[in-house]
């Protein structure tokens, strides 16, 4: 009689330790929730950029923002665009005269600099504002409009 009982409490014990083991196992393998870490950033493609660039042609609440450098800026831009240089030793202060009320829509060549500019703006309280997936460089690859000089 003890040899059943063991066995069957030796059984018990078994199955717990294992739907134990699958339950936990299972919980691990469901992809933790997204995390939001800019909700005030929102990357757009060059297609979609063009979309609110069409959308606030007449919007004074609208600005296209640069973040090259001068030199880049003039060799070739977003048309409407205005220029505040990231490298520049003044480039926080400068963010800090805009109107944060405003919708900014950010680039640079590649994605890098206006990435890091735009979490930035929202640091300092900026809530509208739209990065450029890919920079001018992907705006250049789309063939969507661009101007040089000054």
């Amino acid at each position: 009689m003890k040899s059943k009982n063991f066995t069957l409490f030796f059984f018990i014990l078994f199955t717990l330790f294992l739907y134990g083991t699958l339950a936990i196992a299972g919980n691990f393998s469901e992809a933790p929730p997204e995390v939001v870490k800019h909700p005030y950033v929102h990357k757009v493609s060059p297609a979609n950029a063009m979309k609110l660039i069409q959308q606030n042609k007449h919007n004074p609440k609208f600005v296209i923002l640069d973040v090259r450098t001068p030199k880049e800026f003039f060799s070739g831009r977003i048309p409407g665009a205005i220029n505040i240089d990231y490298e520049a030793p003044t480039f926080q202060q400068n963010i800090a005269q805009l109107d944060k009320s405003k919708t900014y829509l950010v680039y640079c060549r590649s994605g890098l600099r206006s990435g890091a500019a735009t979490e930035l703006m929202e640091s300092m309280g900026f809530k509208n504002i739209f990065d450029l997936e890919g920079g001018i460089l992907n705006w250049k690859k789309s063939g969507l409009p661009m101007i040089q000089g000054p």
